[in-house]
């Protein structure tokens, strides 16, 4: 039983599960509004620390979202009825 004392690697054929849907990570969190869009830079002069706020936001989506980084991983939707 995993006790997180250590990270747990599985290669699956995601297209061998049942889905609904197979995605990318960097179209599922699109798909969820996520941006890495640049905030406007006039903000930096009205409200610095919120156009700092906003940078680090857009870098951490771009780093979820890069396709050749963590946004090319696959995700496998598959919608259940509930109980």
């Amino acid at each position: 039983m995993p006790d997180g004392t250590c990270d747990l690697t599985a290669h699956v054929a995601v297209d061998s599960l049942e889905h609904d849907e197979l995605t990318t990570q960097r179209a599922a969190l699109r798909g969820l509004g996520l941006d890495a869009a640049t905030p406007p830079h006039a903000l930096a002069g009205t409200d610095p620390g919120g156009y700092l706020a906003a940078l680090a936001d857009a870098s951490a989506v771009g780093v979820l979202t890069d396709p050749d980084g963590l946004g090319g991983f696959s995700w496998v939707l598959r919608r259940v009825q509930p109980m």
